[in-house]
């Protein structure tokens, strides 16, 4: 009966504990006042609470140990965003290939889950999802940043995003919205649902009409709706653009909900930025010209009225992420208590 009541004690306990966030910023750690605590090499990376990491930036992807000797790397020109499939099974990254159409060397960019132990698991590439969706594709000067390491002048594709499906909490509008499959995202041709094995195309989300179509980081919640940074929505009758936080139906894209900011020019980014899902009441979001912002309702009201806190301002390469980094400092002999808790 002890064991009972003191297990049931440790459950209450953790429950009610508060997650501590601290933010990642490429491969850069800050506290919430933006201070930075730690820096690895690389643009982009992932941490792991017993001190290891992964590492990525336009020459390759690599995984060090906590004592930061290197595991393994894989080659490559990788942009945008590493991230962890639903569960932390795998790796996701986003890569570059170049392929030739008509006589010209064009970058394409390539989508891979990799294992914790520098395994493939599964690749796909935008050329052949493009092909399945019976898309033309496009020839666009390489912007510098995408420049680096890249024997073309032109791209044929510029995805920005890609994630793994959660769990749902109910049958999906969409039946390729299951747990398992993918999503990813690209500036001018919008997101795909892709197999667990990434082979096959199985839908493609639409979106609202915007200019130049600039939609970074798109996500599927756990209840199937999308849920995007919409760099440049465009207002109907009003030469006006702002940037949006936007949650779609899936089926149509038309948005459920819409987030900015008065005057319109405070929420601009007209290149990147980001938004992250922290629970159902609090969104991280990372506006590359305005800064990081957490955006909050109060559990009285459904929808409105949200709350918009700016966290700190700063300069980076994508996207800021709020990660329970606590256990991981503590491995490189750092102590913070200047974490972001959410309040009820």
């Amino acid at each position: 009966m002890i064991r009972f009541i003191l297990l049931f004690m440790a459950l209450i306990s953790s429950a009610e504990a508060s997650s501590q966030y601290f933010f990642a910023e490429g491969c850069r750690i800050l506290d919430k006042s933006g201070k930075e605590l730690l820096s690895m090499p690389g643009q982009m990376c992932l941490f792991f609470e017993d001190g290891s990491f992964a590492s990525a930036d336009h020459k390759g992807l690599r995984f060090f140990n906590h004592k930061k000797v290197l595991l393994w790397e894989i080659k490559g020109n990788f942009h945008h965003q590493l991230n962890l499939s639903f569960g932390k099974k795998s790796l996701l990254a986003l890569s570059t290939e170049i392929i030739t159409i008509d006589n010209v060397p064009t970058r394409a960019d390539s989508f891979l889950e990799i294992s914790f132990k520098g395994e493939i698991l599964n690749k796909q590439n935008s050329n052949d999802v493009l092909g399945q969706a019976n898309m033309k594709r496009r020839k666009d000067v390489i912007v510098a940043k995408m420049k680096a390491g890249v024997e073309a002048s032109f791209e044929m594709s510029h995805f920005n995003s890609f994630y793994s499906i959660p769990v749902q909490k109910s049958t999906p509008t969409l039946s390729c919205l299951k747990e398992g499959n993918f999503i990813i995202n690209s500036l001018h041709y919008g997101g795909f649902v892709l197999s667990d094995n990434l082979s096959r195309v199985l839908c493609k989300i639409p979106t609202p009409t915007s200019v130049n179509n600039f939609i970074h980081d798109m996500q599927v919640t756990d209840k199937g709706e999308i849920l995007i940074f919409n760099n440049l929505e465009s207002i109907k009758g009003s030469e006006a653009t702002n940037s949006a936080i936007q949650i779609l139906n899936p089926t149509t894209g038309i948005p459920i909900y819409s987030f900015t900011t008065e005057p319109k020019s405070s929420f601009f980014s007209p290149f990147r930025g980001g938004v992250q899902k922290l629970d159902e009441d609090h969104y991280l979001i990372s506006n590359a010209s305005s800064g990081v912002f957490l955006l909050s309702k109060p559990k009285a009201n459904e929808i409105f009225p949200y709350q918009f806190h700016k966290i700190f301002s700063t300069s980076y390469v994508q996207q800021v992420y709020a990660l329970e980094l606590g256990a991981f400092l503590a491995l490189w002999g750092i102590h913070s208590d200047q974490f972001l808790t959410l309040g009820p």
